[in-house]
């Protein structure tokens, strides 16, 4: 669910941006929600509880109200597999992340450290290098520090999971992969 604090209004034309947690409500372009009228609160309702970017105009000033999306994060995908790579960057990008991809280990790296994304979900099965060998090197390079690091494998017994962990890894995801587990993992790291 969106935090109000993630629900923005713009009032009218203006450069200025008032994030609804900063002021108290009654300062707020909108004013104290217990005087909005239903179709307010039904808009804003729809805003908190989207998972996706929004936005509505309402009112004589033309406020715009716009919905940030819960789990905006920046996402970088390391996987060699052309398919499973787009189909996650798809799904992540409808969820209302910014994606990005690498095709193997150095690249990915290399991209990183360019990027600084705030996750980083990395197949364990790359050509060049390994996942294991990948999470070693990100976790070694001062200039690539994501919130988290996230192992995609097909091995998904408790000792991959351990050398995952041991790798450098903060969580092991099995393939096929659980979106709903995903959407769990990524909306706690977007807090």
């Amino acid at each position: 669910m969106v935090k109000p604090s993630q629900v923005v209004a713009l009032n009218g034309f203006e450069d200025t941006l008032r994030i609804f947690d900063a002021t108290p409500w009654e300062d707020r372009p909108l004013g104290d929600p217990s005087h909005w009228p239903p179709p307010l609160r039904t808009v804003v309702a729809i805003l908190q509880n989207t998972r996706h970017p929004s936005f509505c105009t309402w009112g004589p000033e033309h406020s715009l109200l716009f919905n940030r999306a819960p789990s905006d994060l920046s996402i970088h995908i390391i996987e060699d597999s052309q398919d499973v790579a787009e189909l996650l960057r798809l799904i992540l990008v409808h969820k209302g992340h910014q994606v990005h991809l690498a095709i193997d280990g150095p690249s990915g790296i290399e991209s990183a450290r360019t990027l600084g994304p705030d996750v980083i979900l990395c197949d364990i099965g790359l050509p060049k290098m390994d996942g294991y060998q990948v999470a070693q090197a990100i976790r070694q390079d001062p200039q690539i520090t994501p919130r988290s690091l996230i192992a995609l494998s097909g091995f998904a017994r408790p000792e991959d999971r351990q050398r995952a962990l041991a790798a450098g890894f903060d969580h092991h995801l099995a393939k096929p992969l659980n979106e709903d587990l995903l959407d769990q993992l990524l909306s706690e790291l977007a807090e």
